[in-house]
Parts: C-alpha cells; sequence; structure tokens
C-alpha cells in the first residue's frame, strides 16, 4: 500500500489508523509513502524481514533493508505502477530468496492505493 507523506492532520489519523491495524493483522502487511519508504508494518512483516521490530522498518526503502536482490526489481515496479496508476494490483506472485535459510519462498503480493474518500490517491 502507498500513502502520499503530507504531513496533514487527515494523513497523520490514516496513518495512526493502519498502524493500529497492522498491531492486529494476523498476515504480513505494510504501508510505503510515494518514495516507497515504509511508514507502518505488521509484526508478522517485521519478522518475514528479519527485523527485531517494527520500528526498525519505518523510513527505510526495500534496498536499505534487503540490498538489491532480483526479485526486489518486481516487487518495487509493482509499487511504481501502483503509484503511476492509482490502480490495484493483485495476486501476483513474487520468489523471494531468504539467504539465512538457502531457499526461496513464493509470496502471494497484491498492492493496492491508498485514496481519501474522494478517490485521490
Amino acid at each position: 500500500m502507498v500513502l502520499d507523506r503530507a504531513n496533514s492532520k487527515k494523513s497523520k489519523l490514516a496513518l495512526s489508523a493502519y498502524t493500529e491495524f497492522f498491531n492486529n493483522s494476523p498476515i504480513p502487511c505494510y504501508l510505503k509513502d510515494t518514495d516507497l519508504k515504509y511508514l507502518a508494518a505488521s509484526e508478522k512483516f517485521a519478522v518475514l524481514t528479519n527485523s527485531k521490530c517494527v520500528e526498525d522498518l519505518i523510513g527505510k526503502t526495500d534496498e536499505e533493508l534487503f540490498g538489491s536482490p532480483d526479485h526486489l526489481k518486481l516487487q518495487k515496479d509493482l509499487e511504481l505502477k501502483v503509484i503511476a496508476t492509482g490502480e490495484p494490483v493483485e495476486n501476483v506472485v513474487i520468489p523471494i530468496e531468504i539467504v539465512e535459510l538457502s531457499r526461496t519462498i513464493y509470496c502471494r503480493c497484491s498492492e493496492r492505493p491508498v485514496k481519501d474518500s474522494k478517490g485521490t490517491s
């Protein structure tokens, strides 16, 4: 999910609501700004990324967290497409190499823009 980084009261309230949702989410999920920096994430996502806690993710990009493995290009391309079109991309399978485990896992991903009540991203 992508959210504009505007510092408006409305944006701060929306971020707070997403943070609360993620705190209670049983699945790995996250919210990024239009610069693809993490704004919020679930604990399950922090575990998936080998982060000690969600706060370690905030303000960072995938490259800062993972380097530049090939699978990140597909993920980044999906996120940039959502930003450019304002339309969701759903059910894309992305291979993710877990170096520590010497294996590849496959994640079904959906990327959605965050829109206000007027439908603006």
